[in-house]
């Protein structure tokens, strides 16, 4: 269930789609992990139906809702060894994939030499348009996400060894602090149009800019316009500069810290 805000959850996710639609942050576990209230700085009851979390935490809310369908669940992290998404099996249902931040409504269904013939398209008109796989070789499955519109076209693949998976840790919040240190603090989520937005807080500069996703558009946020900031808000369901401040507490705090390995 939503409010207006149509990433605003007042519910727990509940399907797949829920877990696709909430927004994407590499950040906020920094802050969790210096004990920092984020809930109480927000002012909000949970934050994470406004703001959402990292591909670690979108796997765990994911592994959740296919335990009900799927006997076995496993994480699985790609060949670059840095993002997380999610195999499920079981006898009657087969072999699916689900990957939380690629903005897919549903799994992509593989047969037991990890083949897929299926395409998984967004849902509704949105920048994200759809997930594939293909099997380059037995130890390599690519997924690939296209990004596509009238002005801009962008393909990302992520590749998998898919017979190498590991259980994943349902339910166990520290799973998450695992993350290293990006070289940006990002904010990516769905506006009410569709657009697949980016906040970005660059670590080098810290500045934040607002720019819709994998255009380059960059506008420092101090230049934004009253509608800009009005349409954030509207979106996201949050004051821009209090998001703004909360990545800035992340980025002080990741960069001091030991915990966390720059990568």
């Amino acid at each position: 269930m939503r409010d207006r805000n149509i990433n605003n959850l007042m519910v727990y996710p509940s399907t797949l789609e829920d877990v696709s639609r909430l927004p994407f942050n590499n950040f906020t576990h920094f802050l969790t992990d210096m004990g920092f209230d984020v809930n109480s700085f927000l002012g909000v009851e949970n934050y994470r139906f406004l703001i959402g979390g990292n591909c670690i935490y979108k796997t765990q809310l994911a592994a959740n809702i296919l335990q009900q369908v799927y006997s076995r669940i496993y994480s699985i992290v790609d060949l670059g060894g840095f993002h997380h998404s999610l195999l499920a099996y079981d006898s009657t249902h087969g072999m699916a994939f689900f990957d939380g931040c690629l903005f897919m409504p549903s799994c992509l269904h593989l047969n037991s030499s990890f083949e897929c013939v299926e395409t998984v398209f967004s849902s509704g008109e949105s920048d994200a348009n759809f997930v594939a796989i293909d099997l380059d070789n037995p130890m390599c499955t690519q997924v690939l996400w296209r990004f596509e519109d009238l002005h801009v076209s962008k393909s990302f693949t992520f590749s998998y060894d898919l017979l190498v998976h590991n259980a994943v840790a349902i339910d166990d919040g520290a799973v998450e602090q695992f993350k290293s240190i990006p070289n940006s603090l990002i904010l990516r989520y769905l506006s009410s149009t569709g657009s697949l937005m980016h906040l970005s807080f660059f670590i080098r500069d810290r500045k934040c800019y607002l720019s819709r996703a994998f255009f380059n558009n960059f506008q420092e946020v101090s230049q934004l316009s009253k509608h800009q900031v009005e349409q954030f808000k509207f979106d996201v369901g949050l004051e821009l500069n209090i998001v703004e401040e909360l990545m800035y507490k992340a980025c002080e705090y990741m960069c001091l810290s030991k915990r966390f390995l720059k990568i």
